[in-house]
């Protein structure tokens, strides 16, 4: 009975903890598959591709709780780096795609990885409210995808409590997360008061404020636009009706867009006597037939 119970608390929490706004966009595959439609990959490279974007996500993972994989914790120099590490292990594998699966399997799995970071950077830092409160009125698509070499001067991201499963953002109170982070060494002026959070966020100016306040350290939960039912992805822009949720949404596919092209350039460049055919092997275009 004891064992049973056990397993069932350990299901449990990771059902509360998966379902929470604390995990990265639950529409990662949708935002994959609707950046890449124009390739026409085969269903056999995305599930590749998916199976390294999802293991991201993975809370047995060290990828979970690393920061730079997700743009959390302020790693925004970090995060790129990781970005432009594994476009050189993707294009390090494609070499050998074209007659070895297991290659193949590499070089996308390690793409999908790639693709999670990108995509997760428009969610978990403040870029959508920098420009918004500049450009209040502008829709999802006039934000441009961010210039990795020239980053807005305020840019920041969340501070990510996790402890292990039983001890994370998620089951734990606000209080009892911030002053975790502080025993890792995060000092610095949180709102502690949920109450106090909630009335400077009660407008979308206020909330504006609120995330781009650097005189101040937040949680990764207070920025987090992974879903349209997080507290800051249901935030609504009063010019155009969307929310924090979309704005980040359309970024991140776009951003996939622009990566599966500057993967292409990679390939192009490193190996331009068979270029067309490792690219081809990637998107699976000989699986059909």
């Amino acid at each position: 009975m004891k064992k049973i119970l056990l397993i069932s608390l350990f299901l449990s929490l990771i059902i509360i903890y998966t379902g929470t706004e604390a995990v990265a966009f639950n529409s990662h595959e949708d935002i994959t598959t609707e950046g890449l439609k124009a390739e026409n990959i085969s269903d056999l490279s995305s599930e590749m591709i998916e199976d390294g974007n999802e293991g991201q996500d993975n809370i047995f993972s060290p990828n979970f709780n690393n920061g730079a994989h997700h743009f959390d914790n302020c790693m925004i120099e970090q995060g790129i780096s990781y970005i432009n590490a594994q476009q050189n292990r993707v294009v390090l594998f494609a070499k050998d795609a074209p007659t070895d699966n297991d290659a193949k399997r590499k070089a996308l799995e390690a793409f999908g990885e790639l693709l999670h970071t990108a995509q997760d950077f428009y969610a978990h830092t403040n870029y959508v409210e920098l420009f918004l409160a500049n450009n209040p009125s502008s829709q999802p698509s006039d934000i441009p995808i961010v210039d990795w070499n020239a980053l807005p001067s305020n840019l920041r991201s969340g501070y990510f409590f996790y402890h292990g499963i039983l001890a994370n953002e998620v089951t734990v109170d606000r209080k009892t997360a911030i002053e975790g982070l502080n025993e890792e060494g995060i000092n610095g002026r949180f709102v502690q008061s949920p109450d106090e959070l909630a009335k400077r966020r009660s407008t979308f100016e206020g909330a504006l404020s609120y995330a781009n306040d650097n005189s101040i350290l937040v949680l990764h939960a207070d920025l987090n636009k992974d879903k349209a039912s997080s507290k800051e992805g249901k935030i609504v822009v009063p010019a155009t009706g969307f929310n924090l949720f979309n704005y980040a949404y359309n970024l991140a596919v776009r951003e996939t867009e622009r990566q599966w092209r500057e993967l292409e350039k990679a390939i192009r460049r490193t190996y331009p006597g068979n270029a067309d055919e490792i690219i081809n092997a990637l998107l699976g275009h000989e699986d059909a037939n």
